[in-house]
């Protein structure tokens, strides 16, 4: 199927790196960089907290495209985050995660881009975006930034090196209120893990109640990792991991602990990838954070 593309074109990039042309349906996140904005209230920005440099002129970033009422209706959901790594010297993208939103919900993505992880040539209608984000990036800070790396650098995988804590701390963290009313549900973290296997820079990228978003965070906290390595000394890297609050019958809090975010993130083979839902929502749950969708302790 084909797959999604970000609707702007060269000629809407119109108040690049300058005040936004119409307000956003959606707050930007905090420490934002504007790329790019059209008078219809589409706007392009960069996550600047999670951004990293990851070569001389390749970046790890999240994309922010927010769009006007009419896109928004043509696309059916009105705020996208894109993961990806831009090469601004070799015109390159490889995209990694998109989420999309509407109503401040995350919407299931009917497309499954075959390229995701894949180096690909900006087309036509990505290079303006791309040189916009370039031009953005090595204005700013991003240009001196020291290297970091995301999973797919690395040679060896962060993973969790204190399981039992982080079992107790996602009992501790599940919202009582919720608990005790049944609901479940989940919250996605990207944050940085740091050479010395502590996390920082957490950010929740997509959750199905607020509540989750403020627990996932605290069960963060206590998370330590063995870290990433590459060309066998520890480095600093990027991951996506869920989080996901859910019980078994008798109430208690059902808890299982990945090795590592990207076992975390595989879906079994030929299981759709997981996406967080509105609690109540028919769907298989999850424990925090399983390998696939039914995976035992």
């Amino acid at each position: 199927m084909k797959r999604i593309v970000p609707l702007f074109s060269a000629a809407a990039l119109l108040c690049s790196a300058a005040p936004l042309c119409a307000q956003a349906r959606f707050p930007l996140m905090p420490g934002a960089l504007v790329v790019a904005s059209s008078p219809d209230g589409t706007s392009l920005s960069i996550d600047s907290v999670s951004l990293s440099r990851i070569g001389d002129d390749t970046y790890d970033l999240i994309a922010i495209y927010q769009y006007g009422q009419d896109l928004a209706r043509q696309n059916g959901f009105e705020q996208m985050l894109e993961m990806e790594q831009v090469d601004c010297a070799g015109n390159r993208v490889r995209h990694v995660a998109k989420h999309v939103y509407h109503n401040a919900f995350e919407r299931p993505i009917a497309d499954r881009d075959s390229t995701a992880g894949t180096w690909m040539a900006a087309g036509d209608q990505e290079l303006p975006l791309l040189k916009a984000i370039c031009g953005t990036l090595q204005r700013s800070f991003a240009a001196s930034l020291p290297l970091e790396y995301g999973l797919a650098e690395v040679q060896r995988q962060p993973s969790i090196a204190n399981p039992d804590d982080v079992r107790r701390s996602i009992t501790a963290a599940y919202p009582r209120l919720l608990h005790d009313a049944g609901v479940t549900g989940m919250a996605t973290l990207y944050m940085r893990v740091r050479p010395d296997g502590r996390v920082d820079h957490v950010r929740v990228v997509a959750t199905t109640q607020d509540a989750f978003s403020e627990a996932a965070m605290r069960v963060a906290d206590a998370m330590r990792f063995t870290p990433a390595e590459k060309d066998g000394h520890p480095v600093a890297v990027w991951v996506t991991l869920p989080v996901t609050f859910t019980m078994v019958g008798n109430g208690n809090v059902r808890v299982v602990v990945p090795g590592s975010p990207a076992d975390a993130l595989a879906p079994a083979p030929g299981e759709p990838a997981r996406t967080p839902r509105r609690p109540g929502q028919s769907a298989t749950t999850c424990s925090v954070p399983v390998p696939a969708c039914g995976a035992t302790p």
